[in-house]
C-alpha cells in the first residue's frame, strides 16, 4: 500500500507490503517506524528504536517473562541463554566507577524462603563435548550454606573436576579444615619451589 499523498504530524500509516506501522513524525517531513507485525502468528516480530524512554516496558505472555525498567535494569521471569557462534566473549561486566570500591560485581543469590543447614548456594559447571558428542561435566565448584543459624553463619566452597570419566571432589573448603583429595583417588600431591620440582610430594600410591 502507498503511503497517503496527504499527511500531517502524527499520523499513523501501515504499509502492507513490508508489514511496518509507522507514524508521522512532529516536522510531517518523514514516517518514524514504529514495529514490524507478523501477520501470519498475529504477533509482533520487532519493535524498533534508537531508544526506548518509559518507566517500565514489560514484554510478557501474563506472567511478566521480561520487565525492562527505566534506566535499564532487566528482570527475567526465566531461564537466560547467551549464545555465540564464535570465540568471542559471551559475557561481559563492566564498571566504569572511577572509585576505590569493588566492581564490577557478580552476585549469585539463592534467596530461600526457608533456608537449612547444608543448603547448595550455587554450582558452577564447565561443561564440553566428549569424543562421541555427549556434553560433559568437566569442572564443578559448588557452596554450601554449612550453618543459617543467625550469627554464626558457616559456608563451603567444593572443587570437582572429572577424573576417568566421574566427578571427585579435588579440594573441599570447609568451615574447620581445607580438605585436598576426600575421595582418596589415586592422585599426587606436589609443590614446587624456585628451583625443585619435588619440594614437598605425597604419593597417594
Amino acid at each position: 500500500t502507498a503511503a497517503p499523498s496527504t499527511t500531517f504530524a502524527n499520523q499513523w500509516f501501515y504499509e502492507t507490503d513490508t508489514n511496518l506501522l509507522q507514524i508521522r513524525n512532529e516536522d510531517n517531513d518523514a514516517y518514524i517506524t514504529i514495529a514490524e507485525l507478523d501477520q501470519s502468528n498475529d504477533t509482533v516480530e520487532y519493535f524498533k528504536s534508537d531508544s526506548i524512554r518509559t518507566a517500565l516496558i514489560e514484554f510478557t505472555d501474563g506472567d511478566d517473562a521480561i520487565t525492562i525498567a527505566d534506566g535499564g535494569a532487566c528482570t527475567f521471569g526465566v531461564g537466560v541463554t547467551i549464545t555465540t557462534a564464535d570465540n568471542t566473549d559471551t559475557l561481559t561486566l563492566t564498571s566504569t566507577d572511577a572509585d576505590a570500591s569493588s566492581g564490577p560485581n557478580l552476585r549469585l543469590y539463592r534467596n530461600s524462603s526457608s533456608p537449612a543447614d547444608s543448603d547448595i548456594l550455587g554450582v558452577l559447571e564447565y561443561e564440553g563435548r566428549n569424543d562421541n558428542s555427549e556434553d560433559i561435566k568437566y569442572v564443578q565448584l559448588t557452596s554450601f550454606a554449612d550453618d543459617v543459624s543467625d550469627g554464626t553463619e558457616d559456608g563451603s566452597y567444593f572443587i570437582t573436576t572429572s577424573v576417568g570419566g566421574t566427578l571427585r571432589n579435588r579440594i573441599n573448603v570447609r568451615p574447620t579444615e581445607v580438605v585436598v583429595n576426600e575421595e582418596s583417588i589415586d592422585s599426587d600431591f606436589r609443590v614446587e619451589s624456585n628451583s625443585n620440582t619435588k619440594l614437598l610430594v605425597a604419593d597417594a600410591g
